[in-house]
């Protein structure tokens, strides 16, 4: 990326969450994911640990790897919320 095709005059890196990687048809449930990424209230209930993955007992639980992309998308490995 050129500063002439930018019209900036200076480029500015910009580190923060992106996109999901499409696998080939996969767009579609890319786009489910990031909603629910990014529906507040989902992140709050699971951030807030009321659906603990490390105490359920339910074999193949749906909440539990909710729980799971939850923490690997919004903390960093140290457990603290990014951005």
């Amino acid at each position: 990326m050129t500063t002439e095709s930018t019209g900036f005059s200076d480029y500015i890196g910009y580190q923060g969450r992106r996109g999901l990687l499409n696998l080939g048809q996969t767009c579609f449930m890319n786009v489910i994911l990031q909603s629910l990424i990014a529906n507040p209230l989902l992140r709050n209930y699971y951030l807030s640990d009321k659906h603990n993955s490390k105490l359920c007992k339910i074999k193949d639980c749906t909440s539990c790897e909710m729980d799971k992309l939850y923490s690997e998308v919004i903390l960093d490995p140290d457990g603290v919320k990014i951005g």
